[in-house]
């Protein structure tokens, strides 16, 4: 019940696959290949595994041995020997082995919840790294027009074209965006080292700036469909329900009888009694109560999974709603971005002497916000497209 319940912090993430991967599956192969934490975790895997395999023989044979000195002497010393192998019934034989092979299972999805969060979270770094790169590529270029800018109004006010106003302008504009470009690299270098431990430091370079296209499905019903199938968290919640319904299965062929068969001997001087043993054990006290409690655990394992399955279809439904929402505040970003003046053209503008600094560093910080934002709303909307399509990790 203590895992059952831990599993259910993964319960309300999605997963559900949406868009192409291409650019993250050089960083996902190297985090599989590399990471300690998921070599583990396989560790822990087969060794849960192999613990659910053991105790599924009979019990070990019981030898006996008396060598018992006579009284008087005279009358010999008596020899015993006895074997005994006790037997459960053979449908508890068969109950372990079924109910070995569903927490066996359970291992496995376990391991699989662990690995889609651990490549869930390299993904989120990979989508905060393209944002970062295409942050740094326009501040770069940003930098250089500032500077060509600054250059040029350090010349303009020694030959006294140019006042110390507009110069100082220039000059404090080139020194804003020099902080903005050392915020953004120290920022971009600190994930990709994340992202490297998650490899377990391998030599690593993620260079996008740009995102793939997007297209949702039109039916979200039979998407979920699809989507919950194979979602590992899910699955293993219906397999600890299978695994309560055989405790179940197990505590009630263990309320049957058990069985014993041996071998007993007795040499005494001049005679020998010697032969096979039965026996059977009276089932009254052992296991009274063990059926009740193993039927409450399933009873309380189908709740948990009949909650935990609601979660996540709530969670769904609200991300693809967001998702979609999200889509369409990104698509009036990119309009409006295309209709207004973009940066080439504003410095081309400036540079032909169409408006003057003040208004062109204005004008510029207009389209600047306006990008950063829409880059934010890109990658917020593919950290939300990462969730649905985790399953695919």
């Amino acid at each position: 019940m203590k895992k059952l319940y831990l599993i259910l912090s993964f319960a309300i993430l999605p997963a559900v696959t949406l868009s192409a991967q291409d650019i993250y599956a050089p960083v996902l192969q190297q985090v599989e290949q590399g990471s300690s934490r998921l070599a583990a975790l396989r560790d822990v895997m087969e060794a849960e595994r192999l613990s659910y395999r053991t105790g599924l023989a009979p019990a070990d044979p019981v030898v006996d041995g008396g060598y018992l000195f006579g009284s008087p002497s005279t009358i010999g010393v008596r020899k015993d020997l006895s074997i005994r192998q006790e037997l459960d019934f053979p449908t508890v034989y068969m109950q372990r082995s079924k109910l070995a092979e569903v927490k066996s299972a359970g291992a496995g999805y376990q391991y699989a919840q662990e690995r889609m969060d651990l490549m869930l979270e390299a993904k989120r770094l990979c989508i905060d790294l393209i944002y970062h790169n295409a942050l740094s590529r326009q501040y770069e270029e940003q930098k250089e027009r500032a500077e060509r800018i600054a250059e040029s109004y350090r010349r303009k006010l020694e030959s006294g074209e140019a006042n110390r106003l507009e110069f100082n302008k220039a000059s404090l504009t080139l020194s804003q965006v020099r902080q903005k470009c050392t915020r953004v690299i120290a920022e971009r270098e600190a994930l990709l080292t994340e992202l490297r431990r998650l490899t377990g430091n391998q030599a690593l370079e993620f260079t996008a700036d740009t995102y793939p296209a997007v297209i949702l499905p039109a039916d979200f019903e039979t998407w979920l469909g699809e989507a919950s199938s194979k979602y590992p968290a899910l699955q293993y919640l219906r397999n600890e329900v299978e695994a309560a319904s055989r405790e179940v299965s197990l505590a009630k062929a263990s309320a049957l009888p058990k069985l014993s068969v041996g071998y007993m001997g007795e040499f005494v001087v001049g005679q020998t009694f010697q032969g096979v043993t039965f026996g059977i054990s009276i089932p009254l006290w052992e296991n009274r109560g063990r059926v009740r409690y193993a039927d409450a655990v399933r009873s309380a394992s189908e709740r948990v999974a009949d909650d935990a399955a609601q979660a996540y279809t709530s969670r769904l439904r609200m991300l693809f709603s967001q998702v979609g929402t999200m889509q369409a505040a990104l698509a009036e970003y990119e309009g409006t971005l295309a209709e207004s003046r973009n940066n080439d053209l504003l410095y081309k503008a400036f540079e032909r002497g169409e408006i003057p600094l003040l208004d062109y560093l204005l004008e510029q910080e207009y389209w600047q916000e306006a990008y950063g934002e829409k880059l934010q709303a890109e990658r917020d909307l593919h950290l939300h497209l990462a969730e649905l399509e985790a399953f695919k990790l």
